[in-house]
């Protein structure tokens, strides 16, 4: 009996560490290429409640192994990382009187632009340092060229896969409408490969999106 007691208590054991490895922030560590993303926004009733009738909704699918019209997240083990667009086509600058800089979009803002650039072979590059709060299921981004953290909720992560919710309004002075980008991302193993062919797709712009803008 006692031996069988001692089984069961190593297997069990061994469950939790094995779930605890699961969730550790080492599991990030790699490359993982983004294969689709949701959007969705509404306003809120006065109990922060969404009113059905505002809910917008739009999907896009890319290819997790394109390097040439897709997007990676590289995750080092240092806690350092890289977010790679090669999606984009064009460049749009918007200058901020109030900070001074112009603000780049990375598809047609709402707003006039000052001036864009084609650039179709381009890939972006954005540094950063993360986090992984294993408690809250939340992986913090903190971008290195600008002070800017992103918090985003992982709802399902493995060796393979995960999946993100970034939860932010565009502007909370003006705009009550909350937006939430939902990003599922696959494993990238082997070198990703470039396409011949570029998606007609256009991008979606949401300031406070991680994927397409900033």
């Amino acid at each position: 009996m006692k031996k069988i007691a001692f089984v069961l208590f190593c297997g069990f054991f061994a469950m939790m560490f094995s779930a605890c490895q699961q969730v550790d922030y080492k599991t990030f560590v790699g490359t993982w290429g983004v294969e689709r993303v949701e959007y969705e926004s509404y306003n809120t009733d006065w109990q922060g409640n969404p009113i059905e009738a505002s809910m917008v909704s739009k999907v896009y699918v890319t290819d997790p192994n394109d390097t040439n019209n897709g997007i990676h997240m590289i995750f080092n083990a240092d806690k350092t990382g890289e977010l790679r667009d090669s999606a984009i086509d064009s460049l749009w600058f918007v200058w901020n009187e109030n900070l001074g800089i112009y603000e780049v979009y990375r598809a047609r803002p709402d707003v006039p632009w000052d001036s864009s650039i084609y650039c179709p072979d381009t890939v972006l590059i954005d540094k950063y340092t993360y986090s992984y709060d294993k408690d809250e299921s939340v992986l913090y981004l903190s971008m290195t060229d600008v002070v800017l953290t992103y918090k985003l909720k992982i709802t399902e992560l493995n060796s393979k896969e995960f999946v993100y919710e970034n939860k932010y309004y565009q502007n909370v002075n003006t705009d009550n409408r909350l937006y939430i980008e939902r990003s599922f991302l696959r494993r990238v193993y082997e070198t990703p490969s470039k396409s011949t062919s570029r998606s007609s797709q256009p991008r979606f712009h949401v300031p406070g999106s991680l994927l397409n803008g900033r």
